[in-house]
């Protein structure tokens, strides 16, 4: 489906990095909250990101939320950290 969108013309995106199905609260009025172990995103909320990666998606939209195993205190920090870490993980994995 990817390949297809962006063949056409138009730019494909993902959303919401790392994960964000099992938040309680909307994220447009509240911060949602994760506490979710590494493992846990290794094994559920990335694969759907890889697959989309291996598709040579364009674009990812990262969500808005609070995620306990990244400082709150330097977000845009901790999320490219995570990039970082999980870049090649990310992109090895096939699913």
């Amino acid at each position: 489906m990817i390949r297809g969108i962006q063949y056409s013309g138009v730019i494909a995106t993902v959303k919401h990095f790392p994960g964000h199905g099992d938040t309680s609260i909307d994220s447009h009025h509240k911060l949602g909250m994760l506490s979710h172990t590494l493992e846990r995103l290794q094994t559920v909320e990335l694969p759907p990101f890889s697959a989309a990666i291996q598709a040579d998606v364009r674009m990812l939209m990262t969500a808005h939320l609070n995620w306990s195993l990244l400082p709150v205190s330097t977000p845009r920090t901790s999320l490219g950290q995570l990039r970082s870490q999980e870049n090649s993980y990310l992109q090895a994995r096939s699913f």
